[in-house]
């Protein structure tokens, strides 16, 4: 009887071995290449390149200023107040001296009415292009609605509303991107690869000596060379019927 020794692994485990080294190595990359999420943004469609599967978003940035009208309200204020100090040390019946300090607590109320509105915010309009990834996910925020024989809004049934929403873990109802149109208001999710900063500003341009006839270069937006990816499309709400 012939007894056969094995010396090393077999072809099998070395075949299995190094099918895992090839699998850890496609791990590092795809993890070198995964998305993480980086922010949601909502704004209004302006313009959507279903051939390069973007869109032009329109969104509203809270932008604070000061309010010249509150500084001259307190300089008012202050003028009151001093006049209603002078008017209580000169004051010589207790008349006098109650008016005077009824004319400094409404200064003094004045004053910090005026200081509460020192500041206002507004909202400034700004459009920006956004990415949408190979594998973008778009849904609609109610189901699309369909319309019976009569011409009436047709109402889904349980198992229907179910079918269009598909995948539970997701919000709203199934969609397609050409399902996007302008003046829709939509909410996207941005995405970034893991380990790349939030945002990417452009390399400054190196400064040259301007000739006579030379101009000022165009500002360039932070993000001007880099657009925002987004994985996920949610259309919030329909185009207006009368835009």
């Amino acid at each position: 009887m012939t007894i056969l020794f094995s010396v090393g692994p077999s072809v099998h485990a070395q075949k299995a071995k190094k099918d895992k080294m090839d699998g850890d190595a496609n791990g590092e990359t795809k993890n070198t290449d995964k998305l993480v999420k980086s922010g949601i943004i909502v704004g209004k469609v302006m313009n959507v390149y279903e051939d390069k599967r973007r869109l032009r978003i329109q969104v509203s940035i809270p932008t604070t200023k000061i309010n010249p009208g509150a500084g001259t309200q307190i300089a008012q204020a202050q003028q009151q107040m001093l006049q209603a100090q002078l008017a209580m040390r000169n004051a010589r019946d207790p008349n006098s001296s109650l008016q005077a300090r009824q004319q400094l607590m409404q200064a003094n109320a004045q004053m910090m009415k005026a200081q509460a509105q020192m500041y206002q915010t507004e909202m400034v309009s700004q459009e920006l292009e956004v990415q949408a990834i190979d594998d973008v996910i778009v849904r609609l925020a109610n189901p699309k609605e369909e319309f019976d024989e009569k011409g009436r809004i047709k109402k889904y049934s349980k198992a229907e509303l179910k079918e269009l929403r598909g995948d539970g873990k997701l919000p709203g109802y199934k969609a397609e991107f050409s399902d996007i149109q302008g003046e829709q208001v939509v909410r996207v999710t941005t995405v970034r690869k893991k380990g790349e900063p939030t945002m990417t500003k452009t390399a400054p341009t190196p400064k040259k000596k301007k000739g006579k006839d030379d101009e000022d270069p165009p500002a360039v937006d932070g993000l001007a060379d880099k657009l925002l990816q987004v994985s996920l499309i949610e259309i919030l709400r329909e185009a207006p019927l009368n835009k």
